[in-house]
């Protein structure tokens, strides 16, 4: 018998608003967020009500603007102390900072995107740095290419088709074969597993 799963498209745009308003430095309004996300002004503004109210965003009578509320930052901060994962891994990331002298990020992969869990930061004053919680694109940067060296090469290759490349600066590789290229020197030359690469062609 074939499973029927709900899919609940209030809960997705309560998501995709608070999602919107996060990623914004100055907030949003009803409007704005209704014209960014594609979204009925009457839907947002009854969601955007009902999380205020909550205190997951909060309204600035003033500008009319919504910004992220202190109930967000509280379930945020008690779910961070539960990740085991950062206790574990700390002393191995302050390990390889001082043997690399760069920057070390904790990352997991959260959809298309990574989240950062931990930093150990480099004592250079040129220094590359994210604050735990920041969310970066799957597919820009190393840790991104770390976490796809995990995946089974088909796997990969289907994020990376369906994801698509998108040049942010000259050196952005928007070719996918070189892209995976480097995934799989990444595999090669990492030390997140012992076990002999399956990624050559």
């Amino acid at each position: 018998m074939k499973k029927i799963f709900y899919t609940a498209p209030s809960v997705k745009k309560a998501f995709k608003i608070l999602q919107a308003i996060s990623d914004s430095s100055s907030g949003m309004g009803v409007t704005d967020l209704s014209k960014q996300l594609k979204i009925g002004k009457s839907t947002v503004h009854g969601i955007t009500a009902a999380l205020d109210e909550l205190g997951v965003i909060i309204r600035d009578p003033l500008q009319k603007k919504y910004s992220v509320g202190f109930t967000l930052l509280e379930l945020g901060k008690k779910a961070y102390a539960k990740m085991e994962l950062k206790e574990v891994t700390r002393k191995p990331m302050e390990r390889l900072m001082e043997r690399i002298g760069e920057t070390v990020f904790l990352g997991v992969l959260n959809g298309n995107r990574v989240t950062i869990l931990d930093v150990v930061e480099s004592r250079n004053e040129m220094k590359i740095t994210s604050p735990p919680g920041t969310r970066l694109p799957l597919l820009v940067g190393a840790t991104g290419r770390a976490l796809l060296a995990q995946l089974e090469k088909e796997k990969a290759k289907e994020i990376v088709q369906k994801m698509g490349l998108t040049r942010y600066t000259a050196k952005s590789v928007t070719d996918p074969r070189q892209f995976l290229k480097e995934v799989s020197k990444a595999r090669e030359e990492g030390t997140l597993s012992t076990t002999r690469s399956t990624w050559q062609e």
